[in-house]
């Protein structure tokens, strides 16, 4: 009986093996077979055969190198890295810089101003909020309404629409300019045809809001409307207590008060006043504020 013979007990267990090895029996092949594991598939190992010269007469195996493959994460990285070089080459060139915006035309503010207010002047096109800069244009009390266009590669168009003055205001001593919906902005230049108001106290509500009216819109219209009924009047006076007025030739002040119907209170003035001079009164002030109840102060010695 041979070792080989198929009759031959094998050694099974763990010291019957050792023993097997001592005296050199053949090992016995475990019955259990390896199993890979669910869902990995596995993969033959790669070798690569150098052939050296014959007069060495053998070979050489070398693992391969594992196969790249290119999938979605590489391709996400090569869109990351030619996005980021995209931007850093439009923020280093020129061609998307805003020289100077294009200022529209105006009347109160130069173009110059403009462009300062807005800030945009030396920016990236791409940068510009263009809903940012109509904001900051509009904060302005001389600015009614703002467009700002941007317009590719490196244009921005700025229109605004200012606020014209209707009254020139003396306040004290202040000079401000009125727009018809009661806004004081402090006086660019001179201009023709405003309707010029002094005040010996002032009386405008200047607040830290600078589109906060300083005064109610209906005054500046009585005063327009006034200024239209006597226009040899050259400066309108206001009290706070009596409104509207002026300083007539007569000698005395007239108070017209604070709205109403200018025409009909001036056509009532004019007929108190020729009934005093012809009577000789010399009064200090007349007031028809209400047409209804006319009276006038006489002067005092």
């Amino acid at each position: 009986m041979s070792l080989a013979d198929p009759t031959v007990d094998l050694p099974r267990t763990r010291s019957e093996r050792v023993r097997a090895r001592r005296v050199g029996l053949p090992r016995r092949e475990s019955s259990r077979r390896r199993h890979p594991e669910p869902g990995r598939k596995s993969r033959p190992r790669r070798l690569w055969e150098l052939a050296w010269p014959l007069e060495v007469g053998a070979r050489l195996r070398l693992p391969a190198l594992p196969a790249m493959r290119t999938g979605a994460r590489l391709l996400s990285l090569g869109l990351v890295v030619a996005t980021v070089w995209t931007l850093g080459s439009a923020f280093r060139s020129a061609d998307f810089q805003v020289a100077e915006a294009e200022v529209g035309e105006t009347q109160l503010f130069d173009a110059d101003r403009v462009r300062s207010i807005a800030g945009v002047d030396g920016m990236m096109v791409f940068l510009v909020d263009a809903r940012e800069v109509e904001t900051r244009l509009m904060q302005q009390p001389e600015i009614q309404q703002a467009e700002v266009s941007v317009r590719w590669p490196n244009r921005v168009a700025i229109d605004i629409v200012e606020r014209q003055p209707m009254v020139e205001w003396n306040d004290g001593g202040r000079v401000w300019w009125l727009s018809d919906d009661g806004i004081a902005f402090l006086q660019h230049g001179e201009r023709e045809g405003l309707v010029r108001v002094e005040t010996k106290q002032p009386v405008l509500d200047i607040q830290p809001d600078p589109l906060a009216p300083a005064i109610e819109p209906e005054i500046l219209w009585a005063a327009a409307a006034l200024k239209l009924q006597v226009p040899e009047a050259e400066v309108l006076r206001f009290d706070a207590e009596h409104g509207l007025g002026f300083e007539d030739p007569l000698g005395w002040t007239v108070y017209f008060g604070h709205s109403g119907d200018m025409v009909l209170k001036v056509k009532l003035y004019r007929t108190i006043a020729q009934g005093l001079q012809a009577k000789g009164v010399e009064a200090e002030w007349v007031s028809v504020e209400d047409p209804a109840t006319p009276y006038y102060r006489v002067k005092r010695d």
